[in-house]
């Protein structure tokens, strides 16, 4: 028997996954999702022409300011700001060109925006309502009093321990319990979750499925500073 080996590469899994996750579900949504998804396949090229101020299409795939979209992408598409851009580039931008970038890059995704404020509401309201499923878009809440579950649409459950609400900074939120720094305690020092938290897991959670990674490892890797457990 001869055995091949066929390498892949899934092209901007995570961008694609929060958008769809953005999307509209209502009847004769398919061509507002396909015109997301595309705007999403182009959309590192595209924030890299925003921010250096050239017209639309100007920078492809090979050319290096793609880089800096790229580096928007995933600074920004889970509710980061400036710090989340230094951790992937320390020096080259003044403060206020990164939070130039911020703004044009969620003023490009006006749906993802959307979500991280959908989704924090959705935990607090299935925290205060034990038993009852809360509906966000393509993902179903409960909280049984023990755990906050998001139920993806594979039917995979990420679940986080001793939910309890909170005030946070711009309103109620869920704080749980992790073991991030080494201790199981309460989430971001006491900080609790908020919607780019939610949507990254979310996001995380379905793009290990479609990679084709076992849960175990994914668990063991980006994930079990998040969890306490995931089923």
């Amino acid at each position: 028997m001869l055995w091949a080996v066929v390498i892949v590469d899934i092209t901007l899994t995570a961008s694609r996954a929060a958008c769809w996750l953005g999307s509209p579900m209502s009847v004769g949504s398919s061509t507002a999702i396909g015109v997301s998804m595309q705007r999403t396949i182009l959309a590192t090229g595209e924030s890299a022409c925003r921010i250096f101020g050239r017209p639309s299409g100007t920078f492809t795939k090979a050319s290096p300011e793609r880089k800096i979209g790229k580096i928007a992408d995933l600074a920004f598409g889970y509710q980061g700001g400036l710090n989340a851009w230094r951790n992937f580039m320390p020096e080259g931008h003044s403060d206020d060109e990164v939070e130039s970038f911020k703004r044009d890059w969620r003023a490009a995704h006006p749906a993802i925006k959307k979500f991280w404020r959908t989704i924090n509401n959705a935990t607090v309201l299935a925290v205060q309502n034990p038993g009852d499923t809360a509906v966000c878009g393509r993902l179903e809440l409960e909280c049984d009093g023990v755990f906050l579950c998001i139920k993806l649409p594979s039917g995979r459950r990420i679940s986080y321990p001793r939910p309890t609400i909170i005030d946070g900074t711009y309103g109620p939120s869920v704080s749980f319990h992790d073991n991030a720094a080494g201790q199981f305690k309460a989430c971001r020092n006491g900080m609790g979750g908020y919607g780019g938290l939610w949507t990254e897991n979310a996001v995380q959670g379905i793009c290990s499925r479609c990679a084709g990674r076992g849960d175990a490892a994914h668990r063991g890797r980006r994930l079990s500073d998040r969890f306490a457990r995931a089923r």
